[in-house]
């Protein structure tokens, strides 16, 4: 995060951006159901509980880059500047890496569908920026 310029979004491809953000969203919000339905499997909550890879898929790309603005803004206080760091891993580590095996196994198996060459079993990175090709 610390080599993240504000002059980088510019070039940044946000329609593979968006698209990768999303596929680790719906990836770890299926995650995140599975483990809500097997710890709490009372009927009356399942249906909220389905809804989390829509939740997480809609709310992971603008919390992510929300998060790394923030990081990246508030380094320059510096117990902020921490803290909203420590907030970006946690929220990757939570939100986002759970999800990462399945967004593999997918890239592995259909490497056209969200265009990137060298994406990882885990990535500890809140949102990953994909470029334009030079």
């Amino acid at each position: 995060m610390s080599d993240f310029r504000l002059s980088d979004l510019n070039r940044v491809y946000w329609p593979a951006t968006a698209k990768l953000a999303v596929a680790r969203g719906c990836a770890a919000g299926c995650v995140l159901a599975l483990l809500g339905l097997v710890m709490s499997p009372t009927s009356s909550e399942a249906p909220v509980v389905l809804l989390f890879p829509l939740i997480v898929a809609v709310v992971s790309l603008p919390l992510s880059l929300a998060l790394r603005l923030g990081a990246y803004v508030s380094s320059f206080i510096p117990l902020i500047g921490g803290f909203v760091a420590l907030t970006c891993l946690l929220f990757g580590a939570l939100l986002t890496t759970i999800g990462d095996p399945i967004v593999y196994l997918v890239n592995r198996q259909w490497p056209q569908l969200l265009d990137i060459a060298d994406f990882k079993f885990f990535n500890l990175d809140t949102l990953i920026l994909i470029f334009h090709p030079e």
